[in-house]
């Protein structure tokens, strides 16, 4: 004959139970929360893409501020940089000089009488 399972055993085995799907349930949150969260393993991945992202660009910041700078050096040393710059930017010429616009098909049209106007 069987006999009757006891009284606290069969309060045992529910508790153990509901304690095996509390540790489950709070295991699955952290699992959730370390992957997934603010600070998850995801956001740390995003984090780095968007890091290489910005160093390629102080990169290249950096390459166009030492340009400028040998820009600058070369406009304060050499009185032909100036000159070059202001016949390149300006349009500026010589009393005797005579200009002569011609128009680059692959660039749009650039009259220089307008953009002193405007």
């Amino acid at each position: 004959m069987r006999e009757l399972p006891s009284e606290p055993s069969t309060r045992r085995r529910p508790r153990r139970q509901v304690v095996l799907v509390l540790v489950a349930m709070a295991s699955l949150s952290l699992t959730l929360g370390a992957l997934f969260g603010e600070r998850g393993f995801l956001e740390a991945l995003r984090y780095g893409d968007d890091r290489s992202r910005l160093e390629a660009d102080i990169a290249a910041l950096e390459s166009e501020v030492a340009a400028l700078e040998a820009e600058v050096a070369s406009l304060r040393t050499d009185p032909f940089a100036i000159e070059r710059l202001a016949r390149e930017e300006l349009d500026l010429a010589f009393p005797d000089e005579i200009l002569v616009f011609v128009d680059d098909p692959a660039q749009p049209s650039r009259d220089p009488r307008r953009e002193w106007r405007d």
